[in-house]
């Protein structure tokens, strides 16, 4: 087992333990704390294992992982990809995010939380479908 699935497995463990610290500790907590608790855990948990398992998928097929190197180095494949990342603003993302966190941690309205997670959504599905126009259009 190589040390990056190691490494994802950790993640996972610790997705599990902030679960677990979530779920006994559920009376002495606030809901706050609480909430951020349970959703970096299950982050951690799902990121993990999703991770883990694609790494073990590699070690056991070898010419797939070969496969997907070439066609990741492809300099078409990578360009589409600059491109559609640039075009939907990968900073973005992480502000809108930021926004909603500090938002949820200062007790902030509900319809600011929930709009910035859809701004999110939406940044997701435009990158989506700008990838998909200059994949045809390249």
């Amino acid at each position: 087992m190589r040390v990056k699935t190691k490494g994802y497995l950790a993640l996972a463990g610790g997705g599990i333990l902030l679960l677990l610290i979530a779920i006994v500790c559920e009376g002495d907590l606030s809901r706050k704390v609480q909430g951020i608790l349970l959703g970096l855990g299950s982050m951690g948990t799902a990121v993990g294992f999703a991770r883990f398992f694609c790494g073990r998928f590699e070690e056991r097929h070898p010419e797939q992982r070969r496969k997907a190197e070439i066609e990741n180095r492809d300099e078409r494949n990578r360009d589409i990809r600059f491109r559609s990342r640039a075009a939907a603003g990968q900073a973005l993302q992480w502000a809108v995010m930021a926004l909603a966190w500090v938002n949820i941690l200062c007790d902030g309205a509900l319809w600011i939380t929930l709009s910035a997670v859809g701004i999110f959504c939406g940044k997701v599905v435009l990158e989506a479908a700008l990838t998909g126009y200059y994949g045809s259009r390249m």
